[in-house]
């Protein structure tokens, strides 16, 4: 009873499709990163993006994606200042190309998943 996201991938050689359940395939509720670029074509194909999901370790379920987090993206003498939404995901569009630290500001009690 879950709704899940798949990759179709063509294959140029057989010229057939396939769908591949694994890698980067997940239920559609935790693929807020996927949609939101997913929903931006055909533009986002021309764009650059800095994006993640924060997910936090709690009592009740193992690494829940988690919201209002901090993220700070620090690159090229640029500093950009970021908030997770309500599906941990945080994510910065038309960001020069070059090398990026990013940090979260994670509460003590909480652990990173990934």
């Amino acid at each position: 009873n879950q709704t899940y996201l798949f990759y179709l991938f063509y294959n140029q050689r057989n010229k057939a499709y396939s769908i591949v359940s694994c890698g980067r395939s997940s239920p559609l509720k935790e693929a807020s990163d996927d949609l939101s670029w997913l929903n931006g074509l055909p533009n986002s194909q021309k764009r650059t993006r800095l994006y993640g999901v924060v997910r936090l370790s709690d009592d009740k379920k193992l690494f829940p994606p988690v919201n209002n987090i901090k993220i700070k993206i620090v690159g090229d003498n640029k500093e950009y200042n970021l908030v997770t939404d309500k599906n941990g995901l945080y994510e910065i569009w038309d960001v020069p190309a070059g090398k990026y630290t990013i940090t979260a500001d994670i509460p003590k009690d909480k652990i990173l998943g990934w």
